[in-house]
């Protein structure tokens, strides 16, 4: 069933099925697997597959993690419970620290960047050149290029992460930032949001990081990586998978597998974990009840219509339903 809606003043064409509003690739979250796409499915497979052998080899980083990466009926990718857990209880803490959480000021750390420096994108943009720099390590054998203060697990944690990923390809699919002119233009005439404005923002922060870092060095920063195409999907990825948490932006790895739900859920938020409850964390505590093989949600937050389709690619149906007029 098809319909044209507006929501929020963005005038779009979605469809209906299994009684939720979906855009494009029927996205909520992650990127969905369409049911009969078999060699897809193997694909998901074999990444969380990855993703878990790596996750169960660092135990003593992950004790509270209640969780396994597995394919979802709807979303692609998703967070499965392993036991059973009541509503208000902790499923998945992961504690601060450089070793796996991406911030903002990893990336100044990892670029000694100046003091001064404030890109237009703010701390997306820093957060999309830290990743950028994580994904050419898997592509270097050079080991001067090659700098890891992590030990084997969790460089091979990281790497795994890192390989589940949406391509740019996947992203084209869902994230405007990556759509066809056409279809940025129907956005843009159609949205509150200023696509065209974020994307020269991008452009600016792009050429400011080329022209005094990654063009500089290209053994270190190969051009097929550190790209304007490529920093436009590291974007994409940021602003569908960070979360901001304790006043700061993060990439969250585990965390960010976590699908959207309407009801039932929260928001990711910081808590405290380990032994005596010392540990300051990023937590996804149960808005209801789960059992083992549930799958597990997350709240993104209360956000407009055209806010979830910029960011996620996608429009929850609780938005949809408070301001559509179809």
């Amino acid at each position: 069933t098809s319909l044209l809606c507006k929501v929020d003043s963005l005038t779009f064409i979605p469809w209906l099925q299994g009684g939720a509003v979906r855009i494009r690739t029927q996205s909520i979250g992650d990127l969905h697997v369409t049911q009969g796409d078999h060699q897809q499915r193997q694909d998901v497979n074999a990444i969380s597959a990855n993703v878990n052998k790596a996750l169960s080899e660092c135990n003593e980083r992950f004790k509270d993690c209640n969780v396994q990466i597995h394919s979802s009926p709807r979303h692609r990718l998703g967070l499965i419970a392993t036991k059973s857990v009541q509503k208000g209880e902790a499923i998945v803490s992961i504690p601060y620290g450089d070793d796996i959480i991406l911030t903002p000021s990893l990336a100044r750390k990892v670029y000694n960047l100046p003091d001064t420096y404030n890109g237009w994108t703010g701390d997306a943009g820093l957060l999309a050149a830290v990743l950028l720099y994580e994904y050419s390590q898997l592509k270097t054998d050079n080991e001067v290029s090659r700098k890891s203060t992590r030990n084997s697990n969790l460089d091979s944690f990281m790497e795994a992460w890192i390989l589940s990923l949406p391509t740019e390809d996947e992203m084209q699919k869902i994230s405007p930032l990556l759509w066809n002119e056409e279809e940025q233009e129907l956005f843009q005439s159609s949205s509150t949001k200023n696509l065209y404005q974020l994307l020269d923002d991008i452009e600016e922060d792009y050429n400011w990081f080329n022209e005094r870092i990654w063009s500089v060095n290209r053994e270190k920063y190969p051009e097929q990586t550190f790209s304007l195409r490529q920093f436009i999907w590291a974007m994409s990825i940021v602003n569908s998978r960070s979360v901001f948490v304790d006043g700061v932006q993060r990439m969250v790895p585990i965390i960010d597998f976590a699908n959207h739900d309407d009801a039932g859920t929260e928001e990711v938020k910081g808590s405290f974990t380990g032994v005596f409850g010392t540990t300051a964390c990023v937590q996804i505590k149960a808005g209801r009840d789960y059992q083992p093989g549930d799958e597990i949600f997350v709240s993104y937050g209360p956000k407009s219509a055209a806010e979830y389709l910029l960011e996620y690619g996608f429009i929850p149906p609780i938005t949809y339903k408070r301001g559509a007029v179809a």
